[in-house]
């Protein structure tokens, strides 16, 4: 008897220009067939402006957009912004798969969080390698790395496959696709008008024109000021020559080409333009001149030839079909070659006659039909992968743990609001207070504990007893924390308790909140309601804010206000707390609290008791082992009757 099949969920990742029109035919692709996927765009925004410009030749927008990119970021900076993003994403969109392409930050990050979160990772362009770690940097690391932890690879070509084969990794992971670029050329008409009219004047009636293109990171300074005075030599050399160069908005390149070439005649330096543009003005070239990968995909599909601005190239069949050199970064060599071409006709002409290494413009339907057949056969085997055990039940995300810290008391609270990396944890201890006003001491012993049911899905309990008052009684309380969405999550609580009148008899609450993604802020709205064992009855409404800093350190807000019957007497507490530490090193917390306290006495016609009361706390969590440590902390609390003060102590050990 053979299964159902499932309708997968898919998780398509971009963060640059190229990824966008790379991925753009197998989005489309995943969406002609809405009975087998769920397909879901996600945007890191790694390079904006670019970015948004490609997603409108191809009219997408992200389902999830994650604007992650920042002015002056360094490659490590984004780089870990992205792991934790996406990693949040995938937690709470809970993928059957996810497709990344190429080798930008965004690619490497989001295969990573896929391996990390045990979802399967589809790798389009896998297998193109340099193999120099340097050129292009960082690029040549980033596609090992996506191929290292990929599941299903889709190869571009028979070279890329047998580079994969080389890694040692099994065969039957490995699909040979062609190239997506060709379908993307191929879906966009690139011999009619301009998009952009201004465009048109730009390609000279008489004469011929070369398209640049700069903006590797490996040709920053001298590199690119060399290429730069080689155009000047160029239209110096050759008066029918016209450049058009579209200039990359990153600073290091716009700053060196418009103080090398700015003013200068016959060279035509641009904004970006839309992909759709940029295709109809390479295919009016004579010759690309250009560092980027994506053209050297491109030049074959539009029969314009090509030199590549690189030293060495992932892309070694565009240079054996014979559509394209490599020349480098040397002045002299470039000057020599491009002037070889426009001076040889025979060799423009077999250049431009050369055969597309890249595929027949089919790769998107290969790649979904070969996700398709994967997916199907795990589903009909039951094989599910998991992450590794040091990270096999993912928790719910830095976010959504800060919201739980403000459910728990102060210890528990350390603990999820500053991140866990485990499946579960359990913790015993005792508290001791003592009193003034010769009220005696406070004892409690308690019990505490979450689970990891699955990637989005905590639930955590706690048994208290406590002595104070002198009465004694025992509280049990359970609280799940689930994700509703890729930005919210509900904290619902339910407890209650035998004994002690100072213990409630029930109560229950809700809290919501919402990830600002990628601002590392989260807001949140609650109600509850609590009975206790006399005629009181007390409503409750919370607003807060929780903000994660660059360096590991959590700060949470808030205000609540209690309604208490009868009597409708309304008061108001707020607090300020903060967590800075690492896991498995160390946690330092700290909370201050304070506002009213107000109550009528039970049975009408009593006095109003209306104080204002405050708190302060602290504490240590210490790891001592891996998995095991002890917590210590340290409370005051008092108002205008009495004062108590004294320590939590208690042991810790995390489940994997």
């Amino acid at each position: 008897m053979s299964l159902a099949s499932e309708r997968y969920k898919i998780l398509t990742i971009v963060g640059t220009r190229p990824e966008v029109i790379k991925m753009a035919p197998v989005v489309f692709e995943l969406r002609r067939h809405p009975a087998r996927f769920e397909s879901l765009l996600v945007s890191t925004g790694q390079h904006r402006e670019l970015l948004s410009q490609a997603l409108d030749t191809f009219h997408l927008q992200p389902d999830i957009h994650l604007d992650l990119m920042q002015p002056g970021q360094s490659v490590s900076d984004f780089a870990g912004r992205a792991l934790a993003a996406v990693s949040d994403v995938m937690m709470l969109e809970k993928p059957d798969a996810i497709l990344v392409e190429g080798d930008t930050t965004t690619v490497a990050m989001a295969a990573l969080a896929g391996f990390y979160n045990g979802v399967m990772v589809g790798h389009v362009e896998a297998g193109l390698r340099s193999f120099n770690r340097d050129e292009p940097f960082p690029e040549e690391v980033n596609r090992e790395i996506a191929d290292l932890v990929a599941d299903i690879h889709f190869a571009p070509t028979e070279r890329a496959r047998l580079n994969i084969l080389e890694m040692g990794l099994p065969e039957d992971r490995i699909v040979k696709t062609g190239n997506t670029i060709v379908d993307a050329v191929r879906s966009i008409p690139h011999t009619g008008n301009f998009d952009d009219a201004f465009l048109a004047s730009l390609v000279p009636l008489a004469g011929r024109l070369l398209v640049v293109t700069l903006h590797r990171r490996e040709s920053f300074g001298a590199p690119m000021k060399n290429v730069c005075r080689a155009l000047k030599d160029i239209v110096g050399a050759h008066p029918d020559v016209h450049v058009v160069l579209p200039v990359h908005p990153n600073p290091d390149v716009a700053g060196i080409v418009g103080a090398e070439l700015g003013g200068v005649n016959r060279i035509n330096i641009i904004p970006p333009v839309s992909y759709a543009d940029m295709l109809r003005l390479m295919s009016r070239a004579y010759l690309l001149l250009s560092d980027s990968g994506g053209i050297q995909e491109e030049a074959p599909s539009l029969n314009v030839p090509l030199l590549v601005l690189r030293n060495v190239t992932e892309r070694p069949e565009v240079i054996e079909a014979g559509v394209a050199k490599l020349v480098g970064t040397s002045r002299r060599k470039i000057v020599a070659e491009v002037g070889r071409i426009l001076c040889d006709e025979t060799e423009h002409e077999k250049m431009r006659g050369s055969e597309n290494p890249f595929g027949d413009g089919h790769a998107a339907e290969r790649i979904v039909s070969a996700l398709w057949e994967r997916l199907e056969a795990r589903h009909a085997s039951g094989e599910r992968r998991s992450a590794p055990s040091n990270g096999k039940a993912t928790p719910v995300g830095r976010a959504a743990r800060a919201v739980l810290g403000s459910c728990l008391l102060l210890a528990c609270s350390a603990l999820s609001a500053a991140g866990q990396s485990h499946d579960g944890y359990v913790e015993a201890g005792a508290t001791y207070h003592r009193l003034t006003a010769n009220l005696g001491t406070m004892q409690q012993l308690y019990l505490r504990g979450a689970a990891h049911t699955d990637s989005s899905d905590v639930w955590q309990g706690e048994i208290v007893g406590q002595r104070e008052f002198g009465d004694k009684g025992v509280f049990y309380g359970l609280t799940n924390t689930r994700s509703l969405g890729p930005r919210v999550y509900s904290i619902a609580s339910v407890g209650a308790s035998g004994g002690a009148f100072f213990l409630p008899r029930y109560r229950g609450g809700l809290t919501l909140a919402y990830k600002w993604l990628p601002h590392s802020l989260v807001t949140t709205a609650g109600a509850g309601y609590i009975a206790w064992k006399d005629a009181h009855r007390d409503t409750q409404w919370s607003a807060g804010a929780i903000y994660y800093f660059g360096v590991p350190l959590v700060v949470e807000t808030g205000v609540s206000w209690n309604r208490s019957t009868p009597g409708n007497l309304t008061s108001r507490y707020q607090f300020v707390a903060a967590t800075a530490g690492r896991e498995r090193v160390r946690y330092l917390f700290a909370r201050i609290a304070g506002g009213h306290e107000s109550y009528q006495l039970i049975a009408p016609g009593k006095p109003i008791a209306d104080f204002r009361s405050s708190s302060v706390s602290g504490g240590v969590r210490q790891w001592v082992k891996r998995r095991w440590g002890l917590t210590v902390s340290g409370e005051r609390y008092s108002n205008p009757s009495y004062r108590r003060s004294g320590i939590t102590a208690g042991a810790f050990a995390q489940i994997e």
